[in-house]
């Protein structure tokens, strides 16, 4: 029962998207882990309604017969006989009626109702579940939104933060259940927009009571409900406690303000650290650091670094923001250091882990002194080395290329420079165009074929191909789409006769001589060489719209030992994810520990607004509720009391301070 184990791959994304009368059972859902078994990473929701719509799904495509329209509810999707197992707060279901289509009506009339009256009803936005265990540290059970339904029975919710929360309508039918050591059974928030007729009143007046905005309705059709309790019991000890804190509420504050300045000090004395006032994007971040551990275990798996080289030199290859890079270069350094020291805690074996520290150290030390003049080879960056070639074809196709890659440059550019002065389409007289740009541009696909033609995949192709789109923007240059596009074609033609050692017809201008000394590849390696460009032309004609699919290395053909491909399948897209989140949960470690750092706030205010704090809680602490809590809580924010998302003062040196507050009320207590 329950032995199928569903982690997630993506961090914080949901795990199963459903429609209309889908049904799964006797899975357990658990945290990502890391290599020891130590939860890493959770999902969101382990189950949601489809959403065509959805932004964090890119291949949705690729899905046969699966709808691009809202789903249509009339047999609720059903989940049976699971378990939710998550120390990160891993959630359960989220019913929101918003993404099911408006009205939500069956084919048949009849299905809705018997004998058919008048218009369809709507169906409930639904989904149903039975023997359902969810233990999740800080999760929601059940959160049910714009009028969604759920019937539940026997399911049962253990250390959540909610265990059903329904917002704007949500309606949750619940048998032989509970919910165990969490914070709320049972929640609910807004309203339905679809209120019943007996609910519909008028607000006749205005007013205040206690602090807060009060209304005046009539016309509700319905006695009014009870007022909080009619009799409550409660211990003395919670008189005492109320006591104490009131007679203590001066020593809290005072002992607060002195605390912050001990944190503003002690961040001010470390203000040398390179993450004192430090921001930066996570996201990308991650990316980088993913990208970098996927070249390195290839290159660490075949004894090579051209893949690692090509993504180091990324960062000066014009497409890069320098300016950022400068600023953010010291700490690159030490992420990347970082990003050395988890990969080598996951690698096992040491010839492995050897390689892998090697290229990190390139890595590092082409960051820290490389330019957008630096090149394989030179002073600063070791020499490129290729894999071994998959068989003898591609050696000598390999050889062919790298013998002639600056007469391709040339040619290249001699053969625009024909075009232009022909005025030959879509050239045409006095076009302009950055040349070394241009042969730079050449060199890179041309080391991208060799990469590809040793390994037999189509990875660097890809990665030259992307080199094109920043951010889904292109930086060939304003109006170049089609003279690019036309100069690859040119390309296709020449890399053909240059690995099968043909004779070109050089351009005129072009005074670099082609070399045929070599032993001439096949035609099999030049049509390979050739689709690895279509796929960059492809990528380039479509706006980066199209990407062909990456084709595996074969490992084995490589002649890699299967101790090596098992460090290599160790840093797979969930480990370099992992080693990723790692590299920003160090980095935002740093920037914690000095958060602190030139710091200023007024220090009459902070006494104020913390002895108005304890006075709320003591107040609470008496009335065993949270209103007065929650209304000193809500005052930070504008407009009301009931709208919490408008922030007028959102610093996030309180998440530290009011742990702080809360420690010194427990010693008094």
């Amino acid at each position: 029962m329950r032995g199928c184990i569903v982690r997630p791959a993506n961090a914080n994304l949901d795990m199963f998207r459903v429609r209309n009368a889908c049904y799964f059972g006797e899975f357990t859902f658990r945290d990502g882990v890391d290599e020891n078994q130590v939860p890493l990473i959770t999902w969101d929701y382990a189950t949601v309604f489809d959403d065509p719509n959805a932004t964090d799904i890119t291949d949705r495509s690729e899905y046969v017969n699966l709808p691009n329209t809202k789903p249509n509810i009339v047999t609720s999707p059903y989940t049976q006989n699971c378990s939710i197992i998550s120390f990160l707060g891993g959630s359960g279901a989220k019913i929101d009626g918003a993404l099911v289509e408006s009205p939500n009506v069956p084919r048949y009339n009849i299905e809705a109702e018997n004998p058919v009256i008048g218009a369809t009803p709507e169906q409930g936005k639904s989904m149903v579940a039975n023997a359902y265990t969810m233990l999740s540290f800080g999760g929601t059970g059940w959160r049910l939104l714009n009028d969604a339904y759920a019937q539940i029975v026997s399911c049962f919710q253990i250390f959540l933060l909610n265990g059903v929360y329904t917002q704007s309508g949500g309606y949750c039918s619940i048998t032989n259940s509970a919910t165990n050591f969490g914070l709320y059974a049972l929640r609910s928030s807004g309203y339905s927009p679809k209120a019943f007729e007996f609910d519909r009143a008028h607000v006749v007046s205005t007013g205040a009571s206690d602090g807060k905005q009060t209304i005046t309705i009539v016309g509700v059709n319905r006695d009014a409900p009870v007022e909080e309790f009619v009799l409550r019991y409660r211990e003395p000890g919670y008189r005492f406690a109320h006591d104490l804190l009131q007679n203590k509420i001066l020593e809290i504050a005072t002992d607060t303000d002195t605390w912050i300045q001990q944190q503003i000090a002690t961040a001010n004395a470390g203000s040398s650290s390179i993450y004192a006032g430090f921001t930066y994007n996570e996201e990308k971040c991650r990316r980088d650091t993913r990208l970098l551990v996927d070249s390195i275990r290839h290159d660490a798996a075949l004894n090579s670094n051209a893949r690692t080289l090509n993504a180091a030199l990324t960062y000066f290859n014009g497409r890069f923001d320098m300016s950022l890079f400068q600023a953010q270069k010291e700490q690159h350094l030490d992420a990347f250091a970082q990003a050395k020291t988890f990969t080598a805690g996951i690698i096992q074996d040491s010839t492995f882990e050897s390689r892998s520290n090697a290229l990190w150290e390139e890595v590092i030390e082409i960051l820290d002194a490389g330019s957008s003049t630096s090149v394989a080879g030179d002073d600063l960056v070791d020499a490129r080395v290729l894999p071994t070639a998959i068989n003898t074809d591609s050696a000598n196709a390999v050889a062919q290329l790298n013998a002639n890659k600056l007469f391709l440059q040339k040619e290249i550019t001699a053969w625009i420079t024909s075009q232009v002065n022909s005025n030959t389409a879509p050239f045409f007289t006095g076009f302009n165009y950055n040349q070394a740009a241009c042969e730079n541009d050449v060199s890179k696909i041309v080391d991208a074929l060799t990469y590809d033609l040793s390994t037999g995949g189509n990875l660097e192709s890809l990665v030259a191909a992307q080199q094109y789109f920043v951010d889904g923007t292109s930086v060939y240059g304003t109006g170049q789409k089609l003279t690019t596009l036309a100069a690859w074609d040119r390309l296709k033609v020449l890399v053909e006769q240059i690995i099968k050692e043909e004779a070109v017809s050089i351009s005129t201008g072009n005074t670099q001589p082609q070399d045929t000394s070599g032993t001439p590849g096949t035609a099999t390696e030049a049509n390979f060489a050739k689709t690895r460009i279509g796929e960059i032309i492809q990528h380039i004609e479509t706006d980066a719209g199209q990407l062909a699919d990456p084709i595996p290395l074969d490992l084995t053909a490589l002649s890699v030992s299967q101790t090596l491909q098992d460090d290599f399948i160790r840093l797979d897209a969930v480990g370099a994810a992992n080693i990723a989140q790692r590299v920003t949960r160090y980095i935002n470690q740093e920037i914690d520990t000095y958060k602190w750092y030139g710091f200023t706030y007024n220090r009459a205010k902070c006494i104020r607004d913390t002895k108005l704090i304890v006075e709320a809680v003591a107040k609470d602490t008496w009335d065993t509720g949270n209103r007065y809590s929650r209304s000193a809580g809500l005052s930070y924010f504008r407009a009301n009391i009931a709208d919490s998302t408008r922030s007028v003062l959102l610093v996030k040196n309180y998440k530290q301070l009011h742990p702080f507050s809360k420690q010194l009320y427990m010693q008094m207590l």
